[in-house]
């Protein structure tokens, strides 16, 4: 699998590498930081395989967001977690 972030050709952006979060067959990951007039956003997107340990995700994807230490910036995490009740 693979996840993306599609972003118009207007927006800028930056590119954040979380290729070292991504694990085959638990969890992909990818995000951008998008620069707007007063504040940054990140978009964080994530795809999580049916089959895979969810606590190991959480560990994961726990790791990729304490990497960003970007107290003041807005994060967006969005995609298919596959979680069920």
């Amino acid at each position: 699998m693979c996840v993306c972030v599609c972003i118009c050709n207007d927006v800028y952006f930056n590119h954040l590498d979380f290729s070292n979060y991504c694990k085959e067959k638990i969890l992909e990951i990818c995000a951008v930081q998008i620069e707007t007039t007063d504040k940054y956003i990140i978009v964080i997107c994530v795809y999580r395989t049916p089959s895979s340990d969810f606590n190991h995700l959480s560990r994961l994807l726990d790791t990729a967001l304490l990497s960003l230490n970007k107290p003041s910036t807005k994060i967006l995490i969005c995609g298919d977690f596959k979680v069920e009740m």
